[in-house]
């Protein structure tokens, strides 16, 4: 029976924590690849977390072409039978959200959000 060790994570790990984050990796994912416990990556994502400012800034940007990806996803709300799909539009530079719309999947909710 293996005896695992707390360990303290260094900070090349939390910043590739970071990085798969930012690449959309579930914490249940990271947690696997790294050979980390979820609970591990959860506690460094709460204080990453801890450390965002709580005021919103907004700051103009320049105009230029913007290059969007769409994307769809789908979840459950409550119960199976309660299927819900959230339509995304990101910007492909920055990878900001532009849009969203939560719907069914149909040509409705993809004009929706067009």
């Amino acid at each position: 029976m293996l005896a695992p060790q707390w360990q303290m994570l260094s900070d090349e790990q939390k910043g590739l924590i970071e990085r798969l984050l930012l690449e959309r990796l579930s914490l249940a994912g990271i947690a696997r690849v790294r050979h980390l416990s979820e609970d591990c990556v959860q506690r460094d994502v709460n204080r990453k977390a801890a450390q965002v400012p709580r005021q919103v800034e907004v700051t103009s940007k320049p105009k230029k072409r913007l290059t969007v990806q769409m994307d769809e996803r789908w979840s459950f709300v409550n119960n199976k039978g309660a299927e819900q799909w959230v339509w995304l539009t990101v910007d492909a530079a920055t990878r900001a959200i532009v849009e969203l719309h939560i719907g069914d999947r149909s040509a409705a909710s993809a004009t929706a959000l067009w």
